[in-house]
């Protein structure tokens, strides 16, 4: 797909707009802060003595793993906007808008940010905001289905963490369950979920004191035609499940990776359960980056799981440099390319 200059337009305006360089040296402070902090949790004494023992060339195939999954997370994109969108966003402009909408979600709480994703996508494809959000919750859904499962797996399958999964297994099952029942639902009671819907919105038109109730019932709406929508496309949303898979495998490569640096190692699927852990805990703490909190997450399994915890705080250190590098540096760089190519 050819790239028109109305659209490189249209791009470097989203980019410019709401992103001048006031927010973008905002952003930059965020994640100074996050790296300061960072270091001072970790430790710099344990760092530098650990960072003496790295071989490098597992941190570069660590580096290398993490841009190509960026540029896979792109190539998903575009074939979620083939899907569900009414012009297919062409690579390079599903790259930008997938490398602003990371920076914009890592540096904001719950990542609120990323949400501004939904107006580049729909500027770009020259789509509704229902269809624009339908592709970026097809997006998530992919990511969250397949972290859940890795909880679960190693939360049931795993003697180590037993004594203490028995919450984290609860937990997992009945949001599994509830998803399950969730999609049953949309799928199969699409004319009793249209009548409540029509319903809610009579009741709420009678009255002006119910406006924000109003915008709730929409927001629903949209969601719900957003899932429902997958039903007309099983096939091509298989696809983006399997991308998905692929995406999430490399993160568990990466990880091995700068194990490796290190001279340690652990199993694909134990790796791959720490991470769905983590970044569920992540999530729940809605902290930007998830600071702290899933640093604590991976570092502790690590250890229970036999790493030392110097070699572990260390590995982990270094994923967390990965990630600012990427998120950061690239969406940085995007801004500033379509800022220069502006002028």
């Amino acid at each position: 797909m050819i790239i028109t200059g109305q659209y490189k337009k249209s791009i470097i305006k989203m980019a410019t707009n709401k992103l001048s360089i006031k927010r973008i040296i905002i952003i930059l402070f965020l994640l100074s802060s996050v790296f300061i902090a960072l270091i001072y949790y970790i430790g710099p004494s344990k760092i530098i003595s650990q960072l003496k023992e790295l071989n490098i060339l597992y941190f570069m195939i660590a580096l290398a793993i993490g841009f190509i999954i960026y540029l896979i997370k792109a190539y998903r994109l575009s074939i979620l906007s083939s899907i569900f969108c009414k012009k297919t966003l062409g690579f390079k402009e599903a790259f930008s808008i997938n490398s602003i909408g990371i920076l914009l979600g890592t540096s904001t709480p719950a990542r609120l940010g990323e949400l501004y994703k939904i107006k580049m996508i729909s500027k770009s494809s020259h789509s509704t905001l229902a269809q624009s959000t339908a592709c970026w919750l097809n997006e998530r859904l992919p990511d969250v289905l397949i972290l859940i499962v890795a909880a679960i797996f190693l939360s049931f399958f795993s003697a180590k963490i037993s004594y203490v999964s028995f919450a984290l297994k609860i937990f997992s099952l009945l949001f599994l369950l509830c998803i399950i029942l969730g999609f049953l639902f949309i799928f199969t009671a699409r004319k009793l979920v249209k009548k409540g819907f029509s319903f809610a919105s009579k009741q709420v038109n009678k009255t002006n004191k119910l406006k924000l109730l109003g915008k709730i019932l929409k927001l629903l709406r949209l969601l719900y035609e957003s899932i429902y929508s997958i039903r007309n496309n099983f096939f091509g949303y298989s696809k983006i499940l399997i991308i998905s898979v692929i995406i999430w495998s490399l993160e568990v490569l990466l990880l091995r990776s700068l194990l490796a640096g290190f001279g340690m190692s652990l199993s694909f699927f134990v790796i791959f359960g720490i991470m769905g852990i983590s970044i569920i805990i992540a999530i729940i703490s809605s902290l930007p980056l998830g600071l702290g909190v899933a640093d604590l997450s991976y570092i502790g399994l690590y250890v229970l799981y036999g790493i030392p915890s110097d070699a572990a705080t260390a590995a982990i250190f270094l994923y967390r440099v990965i990630q600012l590098i990427l998120i950061f540096g690239i969406g940085t760089a995007v801004i500033a390319h379509k800022a220069a190519k502006k002028l």
